[in-house]
């Protein structure tokens, strides 16, 4: 009989390899593997992915969450939720998100760079409201 351990890498390997084609088993094993361990942050981030992927925004963000409330400092998805915002217009939330990774993680020029261009395009939009 498999340990745990061995049973919640067999859900997050079997969960990576159906994310690809299958978002919807990606999550089904990833359900599975929290339920041995509630505080697998990679299986939370790839259910945010896979449920952004599928549309449910609401739940990308609510998986996002609880990687963040489980650690803070969890830069990943800082960046991916920052992604994610950006991608569907909401530049504020994009660049808020970006900012925090950049705080934890201060050495990225990619990032800064990125951070850079969110905030001319957030420039931009206000300006063009007025």
């Amino acid at each position: 009989e498999l340990s745990n351990e061995k049973m919640v890498e067999a859900h997050y390997n079997l969960a990576i390899v159906f994310f690809f084609y299958r978002q919807s088993d990606a999550i089904k094993e990833v359900n599975k593997l929290l339920k041995l361990n509630p505080e697998h942050l990679g299986a939370y981030s790839l259910r945010a992915d896979a449920w952004a992927i599928l549309g449910r925004e609401d739940r990308a963000l609510a998986n996002w969450a609880k990687i963040l409330d489980l650690d803070p400092e969890d830069t990943i998805a800082y960046s991916s939720r920052s992604m994610f915002y950006a991608e569907r217009g909401f530049l504020y939330e994009a660049v808020k998100d970006l900012e925090k990774y950049l705080q934890l993680k201060p050495d990225s020029p990619a990032k800064k760079r990125t951070l850079g261009k969110l905030k001319a395009k957030l420039s931009k939009k206000r300006l063009n409201k007025k």
